[in-house]
């Protein structure tokens, strides 16, 4: 877990939040996604914007909420028993208005996740990390990410609507419509294992 990119995000987010689960277990979060911390002592705002290099105009900017309540509508247990695993496609998405996102595909359809989310997480082996659909106490989905058997991260979903689904129909009938000529034309077709990042 790369902690400095997490108080990155919660920089840019301007909400820094620190809260503890079963009272040993202390995570941070910028309102949006939460990571486990356990390896670090306790966090003081003072101690953050020491460690990491906040200057006071950049503090004054943040809203700091530290040792709140955890957040009572999620599951911060490593297991939920409704939870189902869910699969990163190879495929980034620019949603107008949100930014870059990550698809998954779980039982339920597919789920957007902010990709600066999964920055805190690049250094963790790919085989090591497991992805999970849960749902809130409102119904709203998000995205638990465990490393083994234990919870690091709640991620929120994307909300989406009719014309981000319109948007990604024409493009994939546009992109149908072009592999079909490819192949009609006799062309190879190339097996890319990373697919460009397209825009909706």
């Amino acid at each position: 877990m790369k902690v400095k990119k997490v108080i990155d995000i919660c920089k840019r987010s301007k909400i820094l939040a620190t809260f503890f689960v079963n009272e040993d277990e202390q995570w941070l979060c910028d309102g949006y996604a939460a990571y486990s911390i356990c390896d670090l002592p306790v966090l003081t705002e003072e101690y953050i914007c020491s460690l990491y290099d906040i200057s006071d105009k950049q503090r004054d900017k943040i809203h700091f909420k530290i040792n709140t309540k955890a957040p009572a509508t999620l599951c911060l247990d490593d297991t939920d028993l409704k939870e189902v695993q869910a699969m990163p496609k190879n495929l980034g998405v620019s949603l107008s208005g949100i930014g870059h996102c990550v698809p998954f595909m779980t039982d339920e359809g597919i789920v957007f996740i902010q990709r600066q989310y999964l920055e805190p997480l690049l250094d963790v082996p790919e085989n090591e990390m497991l992805f999970y659909s849960r749902h809130d106490s409102d119904g709203k989905q998000y995205i638990a990410v465990k490393i083994g058997l234990l919870l690091n991260a709640v991620i929120a979903s994307v909300t989406i609507n009719d014309d981000i689904v319109n948007e990604l129909r024409l493009i994939y009938g546009a992109a149908k419509m072009a592999n079909d000529n490819q192949k009609n034309a006799g062309f190879p077709v190339q097996e890319n294992e990373n697919a460009e990042e397209t825009t909706a």
